[in-house]
């Protein structure tokens, strides 16, 4: 009976890791949706990975739903947009698993910032792609 209880406890918590990272999958695509669809692929990566460097620094939330959700981040959160083109968010959600499973590498320079607007005040840009600048914090060495 305790190998059964071992082995059930085991796979209660394989399936509770799996559902958490889904929920942080989730939540990257929402933002690669929301911020860069329609931008070519490499650029929604980089999208993707911004999120992750901030998950990764300590000055950011550690997890992606907290990154994404914090408030006042991306203007579409308050705005409660919502997903209209499933195609678009199936690439999301590819790129995302893609990039939280770290299946590929972060060509953005350890930015966590990215805009299509103004800079960020005490930040460096570090890559272009598309219509999208990425930016890390000034005098902001590997801390990643």
């Amino acid at each position: 009976m305790r190998i059964l209880t071992l082995i059930l406890g085991v796979f209660i918590g394989v399936l509770a890791n799996q559902a958490l990272a889904n929920k942080q999958i989730n939540c990257i695509a929402d933002a690669v949706y929301h911020e860069s669809r329609g931008e070519p692929i490499k650029c929604q990566y980089k999208v993707a990975n911004v999120i992750i460097n901030r998950v990764n620094h300590e000055r950011w939330n550690n997890t992606a739903c907290g990154v994404v959700y914090e408030k006042g981040q991306f203007s579409w959160v308050s705005r409660k947009l919502k997903v209209k083109n499933t195609d678009s968010y199936k690439i999301a959600l590819k790129i995302a698993k893609d990039v939280y499973t770290k299946s590929v590498h972060d060509t953005t320079h350890k930015s966590t910032y990215f805009t299509r607007g103004v800079r960020f005040k005490n930040t460096v840009q570090v890559d272009s792609c598309g219509s999208h600048k990425f930016y890390r914090l000034k005098n902001e060495t590997n801390k990643l």
